[in-house]
């Protein structure tokens, strides 16, 4: 839907009554559209000046070769002339029906030499038809029309002027939309307090509501999405929820302090726009080369994680690329793997770069590890995923790095696909899964720390911007179970359900690893307990005594061991422990280099081994001391904190910092404003998000997430900081600063 003000409505009215008519098709809504943004645009008697770009407010984007746009005339027609304004470099096609079953078609529309949008006519029908169809094709996949006109008689094409506009940059009325957005919310939590007038805050919350309606509507008004619409939707949802947090502090009493209803409104909203930003604004971020239209399912990463997962004994971790180039040979080329001999591949044994000439006999060797059904299976589950992918796409993705789940991972994913084929409803099956163990992710952190810790959560996991590189994991299957197990065990601690804790983080530790962490920063309450005691005492405690203080941390391990030895012991009966040899040896490769979309301390801060020692080890220190102050749930939190300084991790897995949110203490009632440490928190992660918009501006992939990287440990800095934070401390401290202001009084 596109939004126009009055006077703008207006001179659209004017501009059309002015147009001499004679177009078939003007004012004529089309009858049929499928794959096509904004299809009233192709035939309401307004075109676009030649050369202006494709992929404005006024042109309707065809999605795909798959897309058609379809007008019933009402009856039979004589057609002999016809005007499409389009894309330059690409074909239109026009069809002409008696029936609505069976098209011809009657002319197409060759690219143009000059760029932009560029008109082209005819003058050559000779057909009677009752139905049209327009389809688009070639040129770069980016096709789109601004007007599509017939006619009856080629005199009346000499007389057609349609009237003009110019279309305005999609990704600009999308920024203008959501920074009506930015500065409703802002006068919604601003006026929002309690001494106003109910009245006044429903109009606010209103004018807000429609402005949301508006920016999404004009987002969804053409395909594909903008490189930083995505980015600033992020950055307004993040922007919003931090003017909420502070403002619930200050004024922290009073009539003009917040009302506790508008908190409630604009933690909610702002944690429904982070994850619509999440989402891909709705919109699919894929393309389906098969069926040629867009798609949101992921097929760049499941053509790696469902092969694996499915044919785990014969690809194991080092054969799912051999194995690909195999079955594409086979399909192409008749498995003459010698034709294909400058085709590149990453060698998963080494994670090197070879070619299909330079690796002969592995492809044969991991092609022999097939029974003969097995391996039709597999090819035609690759056969899916190329279609899918187009060939281009299928053998580009493999300069990837493979799989690198764990043996556990692979083991749950394959009970997903192991009788299965590759389809799009299995796929989109596995995405249900993900979005329901990500709903119970944020229901688990409401039902331990609270609805505003549960809002902030969701905030902050859609509004980062770390784990982008040109996409996200939305889409995919299984790509969040870890995340999901790991705010599922911080929330039972929190709740002190220690063995179902230790069940939980044992469990996202055995699929993806990094959440082991949490089980170091778990031991910083005992430790500081101790540390406690000997400072007052200045003696070691006893045994009777550490068993106190660890008594909840026993009970965690007893969880951890029931649990995660009972998933070990079954992907040992149907993997082997070679698979965890393999495994292991993969990711030490990874961590053994840094890679472009890693955000870690050793790839983009301290490159040199003694320089990253000395720091880890201080970081790690300031970690434990920050979670030593801390509860179980909170102190286990922290343990995220060491994700980026301890591995070098690839950009998608710090979404976890989302769990550093559940650092904070939210007060049990909505009217209790937030302590002023929690209030620091939720502040330094919302900035995160907010300032992280600025690295899209970057002009190059390294330079990106070398600035994500500044920012993700400036963040963790802040917190650092914060973990200082204690109220003897800074009582301590205000003593001494009016006890210095009174002797200087004094002395004067």
């Amino acid at each position: 839907m596109i939004r126009y003000s009055f006077p703008s409505a207006l001179a659209l009215l004017l501009l059309a009554a002015s147009a001499q008519a004679g177009s078939l098709l003007e004012g004529k809504a089309p009858s049929r559209a499928v794959g096509i943004k904004n299809p009233l645009r192709a035939s309401d008697g307004l075109a676009v000046f030649d050369g202006d770009g494709w992929r404005t407010t006024r042109t309707s984007v065809i999605e795909g070769p798959q897309s058609l746009l379809e007008w019933d005339l009402g009856a039979p027609t004589d057609l002999r002339a016809a005007v499409v304004q389009g894309d330059n470099n690409d074909n239109y096609h026009l069809w002409a029906s008696l029936d609505g079953q069976q098209f011809e078609q009657v002319w197409t529309a060759e690219p143009a030499s000059e760029p932009g949008m560029r008109t082209r006519t005819t003058l050559t029908l000779s057909v009677t038809a009752r139905y049209v169809r327009l389809t688009a094709s070639g040129g770069d996949n980016k096709f789109s029309i601004s007007e599509l006109a017939l006619f009856s008689a080629p005199a009346e094409l000499n007389n057609y002027a349609p009237a003009k506009l110019r279309g305005e940059d999609p990704d600009e009325a999308s920024d203008n939309g959501w920074s009506h957005v930015l500065w409703a919310g802002l006068l919604f939590v601003l006026l929002g307090a309690r001494a106003a007038p109910s009245w006044l805050k429903w109009v606010l919350g209103g004018v807000w509501a429609v402005a949301v309606l508006e920016a999404v509507s004009t987002t969804w008004g053409v395909w594909p999405v903008g490189d930083r619409q995505v980015p600033f939707v992020r950055a307004v949802a993040a922007g919003l929820t931090l003017a909420a947090v502070v403002r619930s502090r200050w004024p922290k009493e009073g009539g003009w302090s917040i009302d506790p209803w508008t908190q409630r409104v604009t933690l909610t909203l702002c944690a429904g726009l982070a994850l619509f930003a999440f989402g891909n604004v709705g919109q699919p971020q894929f393309f389906d080369a098969g069926q040629g239209r867009p798609t949101f399912l992921h097929h760049y990463d499941m053509r790696v994680y469902f092969p694996i997962a499915k044919y785990f004994p014969e690809l194991r971790f080092d054969g799912v690329y051999a194995a690909s180039v195999a079955a594409y040979a086979d399909d192409m080329v008749d498995g003459q793997l010698e034709r294909l001999p400058l085709t590149q591949f990453r060698d998963l044994r080494t994670h090197e770069t070879t070619t299909v000439g330079a690796s002969l006999d592995f492809i044969r060797s991991v092609k022999a590890r097939f029974a003969p059904q097995r391996w039709e299976a597999f090819k035609k589950d690759m056969r899916y995923f190329r279609e899918g992918m187009g060939p281009g796409g299928y053998l580009g993705s493999m300069m990837d790095h493979g799989g690198n789940a764990t043996p556990v991972w692979f083991l749950g994913a394959r009970g997903l696909f192991a009788w299965l084929d590759a389809s799009d409803a299995v796929l989109w099956a596995g995405v249900g899964i993900d979005l329901f163990l990500l709903l119970l992710a944020f229901v688990s952190i409401a039902w331990a720390f609270g609805w505003r810790t549960a809002c902030l959560s969701a905030v902050v996991f859609g509004a980062m911007d770390f784990y982008m590189f040109g996409t996200n994991w939305f889409g995919a299957t299984l790509r969040h179970d870890w995340l999901s197990l790991w705010a599922i065990g911080l929330s039972a601690l929190k709740k002190e359900r220690y063995r179902l804790a230790g069940a939980a983080l044992v469990w996202a530790a055995l699929i993806r690893a990094f959440p082991a962490v949490t089980f170091v920063t778990l031991l910083g309450p005992a430790l500081g307990s101790a540390a406690r005691f000997y400072a007052q005492e200045k003696k070691l405690p006893k045994l009777q005594q550490w068993r106190e203080w660890l008594g909840p941390v026993f009970k965690v391990a007893q969880g951890a061991a029931l649990w995660g030895g009972l998933l070990f012991i079954k992907s040992l009966v149907f993997f082997g422990a070679d698979a965890w040899l393999e495994w292991l040896r993969k990711v030490s490769l990874l961590n053994r280099d840094g890679h472009v979309n890693n955000l870690s301390m050793k790839t983009w801060l301290l490159t040199e081994t003694g320089p990253w020692w000395v720091a880890a080890a201080g970081w790690t220190l300031w970690v434990m001391w920050a979670a030593a102050r801390r509860d179980w749930a909170r102190a286990a939190a922290w343990g995220v904190a060491l994700v980026p300084v301890w591995f070098n991790p690839a950009n998608y897995y710090l979404h976890s910092v989302f769990l550093l949110c559940l650092l904070a203490d939210e007060p049990r009632r909505d009217d209790e404003p937030l302590e002023l440490r929690s209030v620091w928190v939720w502040a330094a992660l919302t900035t995160m998000c907010v300032v992280s918009f600025s690295t899209t501006f970057a002009n190059d992939v390294g330079t990106h997430f070398r600035w994500e990287t500044y920012v993700l440990f400036w963040t963790l800095g802040a917190l650092g900081v914060v973990a200082l934070w204690d109220h003897r401390y800074t009582e301590w401290v205000k003593a001494r600063w009016d006890a210095m202001r009174l002797g200087s009084s004094e002395t004067s």
